[in-house]
């Protein structure tokens, strides 16, 4: 027998004359009239070549091989209902789900501790995990669920099926340390130029901000080159030199005591973060959620930025 061939509305037919034991009552259960349920009936036996019902006195008693079937048809439907046509809802105070999230230095000094404090409150079992892969493999690992979303500035994402939302805009401030010899509360251009810098060479907020100063013939010394943003609040504590970092970073290194922010003597460019995620999950439950949320807290121009 090929289930390609089988009707399996049969199952439910079956199941209600299992129940009721009747043929009028088990079209009732189902919906149909009672000369299609006989119908029904005919074809179940011939499917199983088994009279599978036998009237008996006021009812249809099941056959030997009705009885070995109840159980197996009882657990097929169980599971279609339950599992195959169930309502995909989420419920975020009993998930246990940990999200997968790739994200910036400015996503995540921006989003985690809100995010961490918007489930404390309203999904205290989710979990975040942060993530990183390699940006080839980004359209991969979004598709197989090892990324649920991309979150940041991260322009060479154009893969076909990864949908993108804008939440707010971002842009870069200079940090020094709070006792520098020539940098009061505020920079000017000639001093901005003739301090020594280091350059954060470090994703593609990087690139913006540096091939804007190229284009506006800004030319500085650039003493230290490094990858590494967080090695750069202790170089600037204890020296003269200068840095240029997207707000977010400036202003949580600027907490510190030996540190300052100050606005850079220009207007600097502006640049996008956006929540990213694969079209394979774009309906999933979960994944909607939590995207939401993100957009219902960040989705502003105007979102504060870690004053």
């Amino acid at each position: 027998m090929e289930i390609s061939n089988v009707d399996l509305n049969l199952l439910v037919v079956f199941d209600a004359l299992l129940k009721t034991r009747s043929v009028t009552q088990a079209a009732t259960r189902v919906g149909i009239s009672q000369s299609t349920m006989s119908y029904e009936l005919a074809k179940l036996r011939r499917l199983f070549d088994d009279r599978l019902f036998v009237r008996m006195g006021n009812g249809m008693q099941p056959t030997p091989r009705a009885q070995q079937l109840a159980e197996p048809v009882r657990r097929a439907l169980d599971i279609v209902n339950g599992e195959v046509l169930r309502n995909d809802h989420f419920d975020p105070l009993t998930s246990k789900r940990v999200f997968s999230l790739w994200m910036s230095d400015v996503a995540e000094l921006n989003f985690l501790p809100r995010m961490l404090n918007m489930l404390a409150a309203d999904a205290p079992g989710i979990g975040i995990r942060t993530v990183a892969v390699g940006r080839q493999d980004v359209a991969r690992a979004m598709a197989e669920g090892e990324v649920d979303l991309l979150i940041g500035f991260f322009p060479d994402v154009k893969s076909a099926g990864i949908y993108r939302q804008a939440l707010f805009d971002h842009t870069y401030a200079c940090l020094v340390r709070r006792d520098h010899p020539r940098v009061g509360d505020a920079i000017t251009l000639p001093q901005f130029l003739s301090e020594s810098h280091v350059v954060v060479k470090q994703g593609r907020s990087y690139e913006v901000v540096e091939r804007f100063l190229e284009e506006q013939g800004f030319e500085r010394r650039v003493l230290l080159v490094t990858p590494h943003c967080l090695s750069v609040p202790f170089i600037i504590a204890e020296s003269d030199l200068i840095t240029i970092l997207p707000v977010s970073l400036a202003r949580a290194f600027g907490q510190f005591a030996t540190l300052k922010t100050v606005g850079l003597p220009f207007s600097p460019p502006v640049y996008n973060i956006k929540q990213y995620w694969h079209e394979r999950f774009h309906d999933d439950a979960e994944n909607k959620w939590l995207r939401t949320r993100i957009a219902q807290m960040f989705s502003s121009s105007s979102v504060p930025i870690l004053s």
